[in-house]
């Protein structure tokens, strides 16, 4: 066979097998792209707090067009942010790359990236649910080698060890910190909630610019109304009613949305639910105090704390406020940040230790409105210190939790000494154990068990989940003593009514008619009491570590926050 017809014949087997390759490759294609066109589409992204726009090519390009998810505590949009997004078997790789630059004042700035792994959503057709993440975080110095500053500091190294020492800085690298987390056996659910409709982004578009009005309201009615069953939108058209329409109304939906959806697994949607629930209370404080501050913004980022320190009366007025208040939140932060707002916690302008030196003193001056016989004025600021310090309790990062936990302990020993020593008649009794069950029933109180939530944002918490064990115990050794003061004031009252102390549970009544306070130190006992003597009862709480030691040792934070020792009162 020559040489031409054996080439002849090469080429007879390649070009067919070439084509049929290539066909096979253009279908393989055309496959991926169909399946990456199935992902393309409109999302709720973090339970509803933003979104995502993802879009794909003829090929199964996927690439993120508009929209972003919130990874680092900054609100700010990046003008660095980057995205990718790629589909492998089954699974979507999402990636977020930005440059924070904002309320950065150290020698350098971030560099942030978040990398998830998705799989779609078994429950919800068209979601993806989170099964792995990764956060890098690093820090990248100002000064970069070959920059101005490298060759000033090279020209004035003044020595070859001094030039060494400054070559070696400039070549070194920052260690990025790495953390991870697996959700193989609970995936975090719809992380991206399907939701296309071209409203969405027209909506948050408006919000993100900070345009709450009536045109937004009606746009998130449209879009609910096609999506009635939607919890996300729901939320929404809940918040959005509480700020531009009818906040009675916005109650009665977030009631409803409350009965269907309060276990819902999604985190997410969870907390912009609490979120909502603030801004419909704040909003629905507005209208009944038209003409006064609104004590549920007393302490807003943007309110200014009393300029003259010395101005007493001012100061005392704006702590009865919170008394007064029917609702303790002091501000709302809303379902979808405005991106021109660096931060959402609203509390480092605060200065927390004239917080705690304000009550203290004001503390010391229901004293000495006692000694003045002006007792009624004396309760009111002890309860007006107590409600503040559960208003800072209730919200926000754990330092301005713990602040709150503070002042309820200062005020709980002025209301420890008022009880023991201000209350002679019926009146007084009534009129004191009135001001402690208003307190008691404060609405939307903290429980103990959501002190790091507002700590950082959501997805950090769920990758790097904080140990809150010590800021929880802190918490309820204020409780406790809080509810030894309520129960002191039982005792006093039946000591008034009949000439003795309690002897059994039931002689706590009438004031404690539906038994004694649960001791949260244990798993289900009340707070217990001895006679001690025929002239002194002692009421106690075993304490943190647990262990009943019948008042004769006493706890001292001081000592350490789980020190031995019970939380007593002994009542002459």
């Amino acid at each position: 066979m020559s040489l031409s017809k054996r080439k002849r014949k090469i080429l007879r087997l390649i070009i067919p097998l070439f084509v049929l390759i290539l066909i096979g490759y253009t279908a393989w294609k055309f496959y991926q792209g169909a399946q990456s066109r199935k992902v393309a589409g409109i999302y709720l992204t973090t339970g509803g707090e933003t979104f995502l726009i993802i879009e794909s090519n003829l090929w199964g390009s996927l690439k993120v067009t508009d929209g972003g998810l919130h990874i680092t505590e900054y609100i700010t949009a990046s003008p660095d942010r980057k995205f990718s997004v790629k589909l492998k078997k089954n699974h979507l790789y999402f990636s977020q790359e930005e440059i924070d630059k904002s309320g950065y004042t150290g020698d350098g700035y971030y560099h942030t990236a978040i990398n998830m792994i998705l799989k779609p959503s078994l429950t919800i057709a068209g979601d993806w649910d989170l099964v792995r993440s990764e956060i890098l975080i690093n820090e990248i110095p100002k000064d970069r080698i070959f920059g101005k500053r490298f060759f000033e500091d090279i020209w004035h190294s003044g020595s070859i060890a001094r030039f060494e020492e400054t070559l070696k800085s400039y070549l070194e690298k920052r260690d990025s910190q790495k953390e991870k987390r697996h959700y193989s056996e609970k995936p975090v659910p719809s992380i991206l909630h399907r939701m296309d409709d071209p409203g969405i982004a027209e909506y948050f578009h408006a919000r993100q610019k900070g345009l709450i009005d009536y045109k937004s309201l009606q746009v998130v009615r449209d879009i609910h109304d096609k999506f009635p069953e939607d919890p996300y939108l729901a939320l929404h058209h809940i918040e959005m009613e509480a700020l531009s329409g009818n906040p009675s109304e916005s109650l009665e939906l977030w009631e409803k949305w409350k009965e269907c959806y309060r276990s819902h697994p999604d985190a997410y949607l969870r907390s912009l639910a609490e979120r909502a629930f603030v801004t419909i209370t704040v909003e629905m404080n507005k209208k009944k105090l038209p003409d006064q501050i609104n004590p549920s913004v007393f302490f807003y980022i943007n309110h200014d704390y009393p300029k003259d320190a010395h101005d007493f009366e001012d100061t005392l007025k704006r702590f009865k406020e919170f008394y007064h208040s029917d609702q303790i939140f002091f501000f709302s932060f809303p379902i979808v940040p405005h991106l021109d707002v660096p931060g959402f916690f609203g509390w480092w302008n605060l200065n927390f230790l004239q917080l705690q030196t304000t009550s203290k003193m004001l503390s010391v001056h229901s004293i000495f409105y006692l000694f003045q016989g002006k007792r009624e004025e004396s309760l009111e600021i002890l309860a007006s210190i107590y409600r503040m310090g559960q208003a800072f309790n209730s919200h926000g990062s754990v330092i301005q939790r713990l602040i709150g936990i503070a002042i309820r302990a200062i005020a709980s020993d002025g209301l420890r000494i008022f009880v023991l020593n201000a209350c002679e008649t019926q009146e007084e009794f009534k009129q004191c154990w009135n001001t402690l069950e208003r307190l008691n029933n404060t609405p939307n109180l903290e429980d103990g068990s959501h002190i790091m939530s507002g700590e950082s944002p959501l997805l950090y918490s769920l990758i790097m989940p904080h140990n809150y064990l010590e800021s929880e115990t802190r918490h309820k050794v204020s409780d406790m003593k809080f509810e030894l003061s309520r129960m002191a004031c039982a005792a006093k009252y039946r000591l008034l009514l009949s000439g003795d102390f309690p002897s059994e549970e039931e002689d706590f009544a009438p004031f404690l008619s539906r038994g004694l306070p649960r001791d949260i130190f244990t798993k289900k006992d009340s707070l217990r009491f001895e006679n001690l003597s025929p002239n002194e009862l002692t009421i106690y709480s075993v304490g943190p570590d647990r262990k009943d030691d019948h008042a004769a040792i006493a706890y001292d934070p001081t000592n350490g926050t789980n020190a031995p020792g019970d939380i007593f009162i002994t009542i002459p």
